[in-house]
């Protein structure tokens, strides 16, 4: 196992990594997420970097970290605006966090279009959209009637929020099996 306990220090490293850039999400406001988003994603989100040639050591290192968080993060929903339906990670189940079925034509491009002035789900326009293997995950996402704004989430994590530990295991696991705790 090694003189720490890591079986494999590229994993940890990557985790380590993964921690920047979740500080990035988690605390957009602080003076290195500005200066970032500013120089390397200023039109965008962090989320939907895909790849980038240019960018410093730092930079580069926090998009080997990216990569692993993107494994990991889920919108939870609360008045659905904020998240894309069709491209955001949303739907909790461990294999894909996407709908598996395809957009089409549809042009309901936000969950809140699926979700009534009460923060209920329109079950029959989830499932005039979706097929059935999406629509019964969907409707055991808890909704709420104060609908809160959406926030994001570390998935492996039962508390939702970021560690090394979880995301290290989720760097070493395999894709097809648990990695909650």
């Amino acid at each position: 196992m090694g003189g720490m306990g890591f079986r494999d220090m590229r994993a940890f490293n990557q985790a380590l990594l993964a921690k920047q850039a979740w500080r990035l999400l988690d605390s957009p406001d602080s003076l290195c997420a500005r200066l970032m988003k500013a120089k390397y994603y200023p039109q965008g989100q962090l989320l939907d970097i895909v790849f980038s040639i240019t960018g410093s050591a730092v930079w580069k290192g926090i998009l080997h970290g990216l990569e692993l968080l993107k494994r990991g993060v889920i919108w939870r929903v609360g008045d659905g605006e904020h998240i894309r339906t069709w491209r955001d990670p949303w739907i909790p189940r461990p294999s894909s966090f996407r709908p598996i079925t395809p957009k089409g034509t549809c042009r309901l491009n936000r969950v809140s279009a699926f979700l009534d002035a009460n923060g209920a789900w329109r079950a029959n326009r989830l499932r005039e959209y979706f097929w059935e293997m999406d629509v019964q995950h969907i409707l055991k996402i808890r909704t709420s009637p104060r609908q809160p704004s959406d926030f994001l989430s570390w998935y492996p994590e039962k508390s939702g929020v970021f560690s090394v530990k979880s995301a290290y295991k989720l760097a070493t696991c395999d894709h097809d099996t648990s990695f909650r705790n």
